[in-house]
């Protein structure tokens, strides 16, 4: 059944409210209002600081577990084998470099920890094989490789050691030993820093100006310095004045080694150089020669090596 519209009291039923009564009633919706933000204000203010609480806790466990990860792969990376040397790959920047000798060199490192490796040791072995390295790169690639990668002074000249009389001097190519194994002959180098080196490879040998040596006493070493280096540039500095200078091209130098003296073979006659006295000097006194003497008269040598006077034949 439905119900009757709602309809007004009609005046005289309403019950007159006075003004202590409007108040009183005002104050009391406000303070049911303040109760409930009161109430809710402090439900807010619990689960903040339970959420708080929990991701102060979680952080705690995330920096430990952190640590912990930390310390792992340390004790790992510094205790366990697989970061040990157990590779070594030489990379050659030219064909002299014997990667079969270097590696043999660097046999004592295998097993060492990669991290604790300098690169200094690594050189200093390297440099033990091989005297003619110049630069030395060492890097590490973990977790066991070690990369070295070598290069080796420019060969700047050919060597043609004289052997003494009682010898026969060796030929370059094959021969065989007592076993009848072929043994592959090498050919005599010098560097730009006077050290003297051998390689079985004579690709560039027609390319490079040749130098004789006498006069040695004992057979030098492979890797130890054969000229000094004050030698050989008063050598390449008077080969290029008197190309410059007087038009004569040197078609041989042979050095004596103990005398500190060199020899330049040209079409025309040979010319004597020494240390004793500067290199200005001695084309000084070729200049006072060539205009007193006509080169027609020297046959086989002109000797710059005395202060005082020049000596032809």
């Amino acid at each position: 059944m439905p119900l009757k519209r709602s309809v007004r009291l009609p005046r005289r039923f309403n019950r007159p409210v006075t003004r202590q009564t409007r108040a009183f009633a005002e104050r009391r919706h406000q303070r049911h209002a303040k109760k409930r933000h009161e109430r809710v204000r402090r439900f807010v203010r619990r689960t903040e600081k339970i959420f708080s609480d929990w991701r102060k806790m979680f952080q705690r466990w995330l920096i430990l577990l952190g640590i912990g990860f930390v310390l792992l792969g340390l004790a790992l990376f510094l205790f366990f084998p697989i970061v040990q040397v157990r590779e070594i790959r030489v990379v050659r920047s030219d064909l002299r470099i014997d990667a079969e000798k270097v590696q043999r060199a660097l046999a004592p490192l295998f097993g060492r920890h990669l991290l604790f490796l300098t690169a200094q040791e690594v050189r200093e072995l390297v440099r033990a094989s091989a005297a003619d390295t110049t630069d030395i790169d060492v890097d590490k690639d973990y977790p066991s490789r070690l990369v070295v990668t070598m290069r080796l002074e420019q060969i700047i000249a050919k060597l043609t050691i004289e052997m003494p009389e009682a010898e026969e001097p060796s030929l370059a190519g094959e021969a065989t030993n007592a076993s009848g194994a072929v043994v592959i002959s090498t050919e005599d180098y010098l560097t730009v820093n006077g050290r003297y080196v051998t390689h079985p490879s004579a690709a560039t040998a027609s390319d490079l100006p040749v130098i004789s040596i006498v006069d040695w006493g004992v057979r030098p070493t492979p890797g130890a310095i054969l000229l000094e280096p004050e030698l050989l540039e008063v050598l390449y500095a008077a080969e290029e004045a008197l190309r410059d200078q007087f038009a004569l091209a040197v078609t041989g130098r042979v050095v004596f080694l103990r005398a500190r003296e060199f020899h330049f073979h040209t079409d025309e006659f040979d010319l004597w150089f020494d240390l004793r006295s500067p290199l200005a000097e001695h084309l000084a006194r070729f200049k006072l020669f060539l205009e007193t003497i006509p080169k027609e008269e020297v046959e086989r040598y002109i000797d710059l090596r005395l202060s005082d006077r020049v000596v032809y034949r």
